[in-house]
């Protein structure tokens, strides 16, 4: 992989996990009696869910510009 496409990665974990936290603290500070969940430490799932979804354009885009690439590589041969 080029180092553009593991930028681009990069930042979506760095975004994601921006959001995911803010997500996190939306769903501990708003659940005082536990409503959302019985189990505090499943809010976890939470977090890991935002940033998988905010994240996952950027491993899009840099999978498409990994392909894009290759093929333009593949061809000048």
């Amino acid at each position: 992989m080029s180092k553009i496409s593991y930028w681009i990665i990069f930042i979506g974990m760095i975004i994601g996990s921006g959001v995911g936290g803010v997500m996190f603290y939306i769903a501990w500070d708003h659940n005082p009696q536990m409503v959302f969940t019985m189990n505090p430490e499943d809010t976890v799932y939470i977090f890991l869910t935002w940033m998988a979804l905010v994240s996952f354009p950027f491993t899009f885009i840099a999978i498409v510009l990994e392909t894009a690439m290759r093929f333009r590589k593949k061809i000048s041969k």
